[in-house]
């Protein structure tokens, strides 16, 4: 299952042990229920679905924080191309008039 799970975390910075506590997240209360070792398909089941939904959380803010990190490239570079242009950039916020 760890493995299933770190393929599933490919491209993202998670290491062993955050794994390890996503899976005994819900092992251990099985466990201590139970007083068995077996783990149902179920159980198996909903721990890869948890983590995938934790995972595409990460995804989605780690795409968030680069597009943030491009548009200031963007607008940064703005600035010298304006000037080389001899232009003036007007930025509108807010309503016009």
């Amino acid at each position: 299952m760890k493995t299933k799970l770190k393929g599933l975390s490919q491209g993202l910075e998670i290491g062993e042990e955050e794994i390890k506590e996503h899976i005994l997240k819900f092992v251990e209360p099985r466990v201590k229920s139970s007083n068995s070792l077996e783990l149902s398909k179920r159980l198996k089941e909903k721990i890869v679905y948890e983590f995938s939904l934790h995972i595409n959380r990460l995804r989605d803010k780690k795409q968030k924080e680069e597009l943030l990190a491009k548009t200031i490239q963007d607008f940064k570079l703005l600035f010298p191309l304006a000037r080389g242009l001899e232009r003036e950039i007007n930025l509108p916020y807010g309503g016009y008039k």
